[in-house]
Protein backbone atom coordinates (compact mmCIF):
# COMPACT_ATOMS: atom_id res chain seq x y z
CA UNK A 1 0.00 0.00 0.00
CA UNK A 2 1.19 3.42 -1.69
CA UNK A 3 0.90 5.93 1.50
CA UNK A 4 1.30 9.54 1.18
CA UNK A 5 2.08 11.79 4.90
CA UNK A 6 0.94 15.32 5.38
CA UNK A 7 1.45 16.94 8.36
CA UNK A 8 2.95 20.44 9.44
CA UNK A 9 5.43 19.13 11.74
CA UNK A 10 8.72 17.48 10.71
CA UNK A 11 8.80 15.07 14.18
CA UNK A 12 5.14 14.08 13.65
CA UNK A 13 6.13 12.95 9.62
CA UNK A 14 9.19 11.30 10.42
CA UNK A 15 7.64 9.26 13.25
CA UNK A 16 4.31 7.97 10.88
CA UNK A 17 7.54 7.36 8.27
CA UNK A 18 9.29 5.23 10.81
CA UNK A 19 6.12 2.76 11.91
CA UNK A 20 4.86 2.03 8.59
CA UNK A 21 8.43 1.54 7.60
CA UNK A 22 8.47 -1.24 10.02
CA UNK A 23 5.50 -2.49 9.11
CA UNK A 24 5.55 -5.17 5.92
CA UNK A 25 3.33 -4.26 2.99
CA UNK A 26 3.78 -0.21 3.28
CA UNK A 27 5.36 2.02 1.40
CA UNK A 28 5.68 6.00 1.85
CA UNK A 29 6.13 7.28 -0.76
CA UNK A 30 7.00 10.41 0.78
CA UNK A 31 5.73 13.48 3.06
CA UNK A 32 4.64 16.91 2.17
CA UNK A 33 4.16 19.87 4.72
CA UNK A 34 1.82 22.28 2.84
CA UNK A 35 -1.14 21.36 1.18
CA UNK A 36 0.00 22.90 -2.09
CA UNK A 37 3.03 20.71 -2.24
CA UNK A 38 0.36 17.75 -1.31
CA UNK A 39 -1.69 18.55 -4.13
CA UNK A 40 1.19 18.63 -6.69
CA UNK A 41 2.31 14.67 -4.65
CA UNK A 42 -0.86 13.20 -5.22
CA UNK A 43 -0.98 14.07 -8.66
CA UNK A 44 2.53 12.35 -8.97
CA UNK A 45 2.75 9.57 -6.76
CA UNK A 46 -0.83 8.55 -6.97
CA UNK A 47 -0.84 7.19 -3.50
CA UNK A 48 -3.66 4.53 -2.14
CA UNK A 49 -3.84 6.06 1.64
CA UNK A 50 -3.10 9.68 2.74
CA UNK A 51 -2.43 10.06 6.58
CA UNK A 52 -3.42 13.85 7.24
CA UNK A 53 -2.37 15.52 9.97
CA UNK A 54 -5.51 18.33 10.69
CA UNK A 55 -3.02 20.78 11.80
CA UNK A 56 -2.21 21.02 7.84
CA UNK A 57 -5.26 23.80 6.98
CA UNK A 58 -7.12 25.95 9.35
CA UNK A 59 -10.46 24.78 7.27
CA UNK A 60 -9.14 21.38 6.59
CA UNK A 61 -12.82 19.59 5.38
CA UNK A 62 -13.32 22.68 2.42
CA UNK A 63 -9.33 23.92 1.82
CA UNK A 64 -7.78 19.76 1.78
CA UNK A 65 -10.42 17.03 1.73
CA UNK A 66 -13.05 17.96 -0.57
CA UNK A 67 -10.51 18.94 -3.34
CA UNK A 68 -8.51 15.86 -2.94
CA UNK A 69 -11.66 14.19 -3.46
CA UNK A 70 -11.96 15.50 -7.04
CA UNK A 71 -8.55 13.59 -8.19
CA UNK A 72 -9.21 10.86 -10.30
CA UNK A 73 -7.77 8.22 -8.36
CA UNK A 74 -8.86 9.52 -5.11
CA UNK A 75 -6.44 8.05 -2.34
CA UNK A 76 -8.41 7.12 1.08
CA UNK A 77 -8.04 9.77 3.82
CA UNK A 78 -7.18 9.10 7.06
CA UNK A 79 -7.16 12.51 9.42
CA UNK A 80 -5.11 12.78 12.44
CA UNK A 81 -5.66 15.09 14.94
CA UNK A 82 -6.76 15.85 18.88
CA UNK A 83 -10.39 17.33 18.14
CA UNK A 84 -12.46 15.08 18.51
CA UNK A 85 -15.60 16.87 18.23
CA UNK A 86 -14.75 18.06 14.58
CA UNK A 87 -14.53 13.45 13.69
CA UNK A 88 -18.44 13.68 12.85
CA UNK A 89 -17.81 16.34 10.19
CA UNK A 90 -14.32 14.32 9.11
CA UNK A 91 -16.63 11.08 8.43
CA UNK A 92 -19.78 13.26 6.75
CA UNK A 93 -17.07 14.57 4.49
CA UNK A 94 -15.79 11.20 3.21
CA UNK A 95 -12.53 10.88 5.37
CA UNK A 96 -12.37 7.24 6.04
CA UNK A 97 -11.25 7.23 9.68
CA UNK A 98 -10.03 9.58 12.16
CA UNK A 99 -7.21 8.51 14.78
CA UNK A 100 -6.43 10.92 17.72
CA UNK A 101 -3.20 11.33 18.04
CA UNK A 102 -2.71 10.89 21.50
CA UNK A 103 -3.87 7.22 20.83
CA UNK A 104 -1.25 4.53 21.14
CA UNK A 105 0.50 3.75 17.43
CA UNK A 106 -1.72 0.40 17.11
CA UNK A 107 -4.93 2.70 16.72
CA UNK A 108 -3.31 4.22 13.68
CA UNK A 109 -2.17 0.75 12.27
CA UNK A 110 -5.28 -0.86 12.86
CA UNK A 111 -6.98 2.30 10.85
CA UNK A 112 -4.34 1.72 8.19
CA UNK A 113 -5.20 -1.98 7.88
CA UNK A 114 -8.96 -1.25 7.79
CA UNK A 115 -8.10 1.40 4.78
CA UNK A 116 -6.15 -1.54 3.32
CA UNK A 117 -8.86 -4.64 3.49
CA UNK A 118 -11.75 -1.46 2.25
CA UNK A 119 -9.30 -0.83 -0.42
CA UNK A 120 -8.91 -4.16 -1.72
CA UNK A 121 -12.61 -4.90 -1.44
CA UNK A 122 -13.35 -1.98 -3.98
Amino acid sequence: MRVLIAGKKSSLRHALTRLLNSRPGYEVVGTVSSKEKLFARIDTQSPDLLLLDEDMATALIEEVIKPIQLVDLCPNIIVLGVRTAKKEAYLDAGVMSFVNKNDPPKSLLTAVEQSRSWSNDV
